[in-house]
């Protein structure tokens, strides 16, 4: 197994978050049609691979861009 740098590995990680923020944008827009940019400057903030993921799978699933919104929502 090649060693990985720890830049590389940074590089990876960037990658992933990148690729799920615009398949999250793109399930969206697929769905409901023009995202405000609310949700896309929420989305894009979002810097956890794993909440991204969760929310690529409530993209596909969740019944409208509204409910989406609220899911995003920042907790207070």
């Amino acid at each position: 197994m090649p060693y990985i740098t720890p830049l590389e590995r940074f590089a990876q990680q960037a990658g992933v978050l990148t690729s799920r923020r615009e398949d999250i944008q793109d399930i969206l827009e697929t769905r409901f049609g023009l995202v405000p940019s609310s949700v896309s400057d929420r989305i894009n903030a979002i810097d956890d691979a794993t909440e991204l993921k969760t929310l690529l799978i409530q993209a596909v699933t969740i019944a409208s861009l509204e409910d989406f919104e609220t899911a995003i929502a920042p907790k207070a």
